[in-house]
C-alpha cells in the first residue's frame, strides 16, 4: 500500500502520541508563561510612568543649571518672553531632625519654593509659607514623628558658585543648617510626591521658601531649577528661543569688559579669569 505524506505524519503522531501530547502541554504551558509575562510588563510599565508622571506635577520641561545657579528672577523673564508658565525652584539634598525627639532621615529632597509653586498645577492655592516656616510630605512626617507645630533642623551642602570638592574652592565649613517650623503636612499625591527624576521609590520632601536661602547666598535666593508647566501647545523650539533672548552673561555669574591693553573683549567670572 502506498501512503502519501499526510497519512505518514498522521501514522507518526500516532505511534508518537505520548511524546507528541508531552510536547504540546510544554510549548502551551511556555506560551502562558511569555504572554502573562509580557502582559505583567506592559501593565507595570504603564502603572510606573502613570505614577512618575504624577509625581512631576504637571511639570512638562525642566530647565537645570547643574551643580551652579540662576538668578531667581530668571524664571520670570522667561515666563514673560514664552507666555508658558515657569516656575524657579531650587532643589538640594539634605538630612532633617526632629528637634524634640532626635530622631533624623537622610537623603530628604529639600526643595527652596516661592507660594506660587503650590498652585503651579491647581488654579487653588493650598498651602501658604512664611519665613521660618516649612511643609514636608506625609511620608517624612510619618518616618521621624512628625506634626504640625514641631520645629524641625535642616541640614544641606553648603551652597557656593563653585562646587565643593572643585580646583580654587574656598575653605569653609561643608554644611549649612535651618531650624524651622512645620506649617503644613502635604497628602496630596501629585505635590506630597513631587520629584523631577524617574524613581519607585517615593522621596521625603521637604518644601522651604526661598527667602530662607538668601543670606546663604549674600544676595537674591538663587535657583537651579526651572520648570515650565505642561501643555498641548508648549514647544521646546519656544522655550530654546525664550530662554536664548532672556538669558545674559551675569545669570551664569559671568560678565564681559573691554581691554584697551589688549584691544579685546574678557570674559570674567565672579571667581576666575577667563581668557584666551
Amino acid at each position: 500500500m502506498k501512503l502519501n505524506f499526510i497519512h505518514i505524519i498522521l501514522r507518526s503522531i500516532v505511534y508518537y502520541r505520548l511524546n507528541t501530547l508531552y510536547q504540546l502541554l510544554i510549548i502551551i504551558f511556555l506560551s502562558a508563561i511569555i504572554t502573562g509575562s509580557l502582559l505583567t510588563g506592559s501593565s507595570v510599565r504603564s502603572s510606573l510612568k502613570k505614577e512618575n508622571e504624577n509625581r512631576l506635577n504637571g511639570t512638562g520641561i525642566v530647565i537645570s543649571s547643574g551643580p551652579r545657579f540662576f538668578p531667581g528672577s530668571l524664571a520670570t523673564r522667561l515666563e514673560k518672553t514664552s507666555n508658558e508658565r515657569c516656575e524657579g525652584i531650587l532643589e538640594l539634598k539634605a538630612w532633617v531632625r526632629n528637634f524634640n525627639t532626635g530622631e533624623s532621615a537622610l537623603n530628604v529632597q529639600l526643595w527652596g519654593v516661592n507660594n506660587s509653586f503650590f498652585n503651579f498645577n491647581s488654579q487653588v492655592p493650598t498651602i501658604s509659607l512664611e519665613k521660618g516656616e516649612v511643609a514636608i510630605n506625609s511620608l517624612l512626617a510619618n518616618r521621624i514623628g512628625l506634626k504640625m507645630g514641631d520645629d524641625i533642623i535642616i541640614r544641606t551642602e553648603a551652597l557656593s558658585d563653585i562646587p565643593a570638592g572643585s580646583p580654587f574652592a574656598p575653605e569653609k565649613d561643608d554644611f549649612e543648617s535651618l531650624v524651622l517650623t512645620v506649617k503644613h503636612i502635604v497628602e496630596n499625591d501629585g505635590l506630597a510626591d513631587f520629584s523631577l527624576g524617574i524613581n519607585q521609590v517615593r522621596p521625603n520632601n521637604v518644601f522651604i521658601p526661598n527667602e530662607e536661602f538668601s543670606p546663604l547666598f549674600k544676595e537674591e535666593a538663587n535657583i537651579n531649577r526651572i520648570i515650565i508647566k505642561e501643555n498641548t501647545s508648549t514647544s521646546v523650539d519656544n522655550i530654546k528661543e525664550s530662554l536664548r533672548l532672556v538669558l545674559t552673561p551675569s545669570d551664569a555669574g559671568l560678565s564681559i569688559r573691554f581691554s584697551d591693553a589688549s584691544d579685546q573683549f574678557e570674559i570674567i567670572s565672579k571667581r576666575i579669569f577667563i581668557g584666551e
